[in-house]
C-alpha cells in the first residue's frame, strides 16, 4: 500500500469559505479551468510533505506541538485575485494573502521542523495564496483583467493551524488530521 500524502496549512472558516466560494461564483464567466476548489478544501499551504508513512505521522505531530507553544495567534490580511502561470490562459486563479511577518515566521519553524524530521525543504520561495481554481482548459483565452471582475479584501484571524491527509478521489479531499492551537495574542 502506498503512503497518504499530507501537507500542513492553515484552514479557512465556513464564513471566509462561503465568500471566496462567492468569488468563485462572480469569477468564473470569465475563466475556463478545469478544476474549482471545494470551498471546504481552502487553505493556506504553509509545507508540503508528500507521501508520510503512517509511523512518522506521530512524529509530525510532536513537532508541530512544540510549535504551537512558541508562536501567537495573529491577523492575516487578504486581498486581491490573481493567477500563476501564462497571463492568458493561467494555470491556478488565487485569493491573495498578504505575507506578514507572523506568517513568514510560521512558514519558516513549520519548514525546519518538517526538515529536522527527513522531508524535503520546498526549493520555491513562498508565495502564500488560497487557490480557488486550477488547470486552465481549452483554446479561451482570458481577456479582462481579474480586478475589474472582483473585489477582495479581509482580514482573517489565524489561531491555529493543522496537519491535513489528501484524499485525491473524494471531494472535499483534504482531511484536517490535527489542530494546533496558536497562543494567545499578547
Amino acid at each position: 500500500m502506498s503512503e497518504a500524502h499530507y501537507f500542513i496549512g492553515i484552514p479557512l472558516s465556513p464564513t471566509l469559505q462561503q465568500s471566496l466560494s462567492s468569488i468563485q461564483n462572480e469569477i468564473a464567466p470569465y475563466v475556463s479551468y478545469k478544476k474549482w476548489t471545494n470551498h471546504q478544501d481552502f487553505h493556506i499551504t504553509l509545507t508540503f510533505l508528500g507521501g508520510v508513512a503512517e509511523n512518522k505521522v506521530e512524529e509530525l505531530r510532536d513537532r508541530m506541538s512544540h510549535l504551537r507553544q512558541v508562536r501567537s495567534a495573529f491577523s492575516l490580511p487578504l486581498k486581491g485575485v490573481g493567477t500563476f502561470g501564462e497571463r492568458d490562459q493561467p494555470r491556478v486563479l488565487w485569493a491573495g494573502v498578504e505575507k506578514v511577518e507572523a506568517l513568514v515566521q510560521l512558514y519558516t519553524d513549520v519548514s525546519e521542523e518538517c526538515e529536522r524530521a527527513g522531508y524535503p525543504k520546498e526549493r520555491r520561495s513562498y508565495s502564500p495564496h488560497i487557490t480557488l481554481a486550477k488547470k486552465w482548459k481549452g483554446d479561451q483565452q482570458l481577456h479582462k483583467p481579474l480586478e475589474e471582475v472582483v473585489e477582495f479584501e479581509e482580514t482573517y484571524f489565524v489561531d491555529h493551524f493543522s496537519l491535513f491527509r489528501i484524499h485525491p478521489n473524494r471531494n472535499p479531499m483534504y482531511e484536517e488530521v490535527e489542530k494546533f492551537k496558536l497562543e494567545e495574542e499578547a
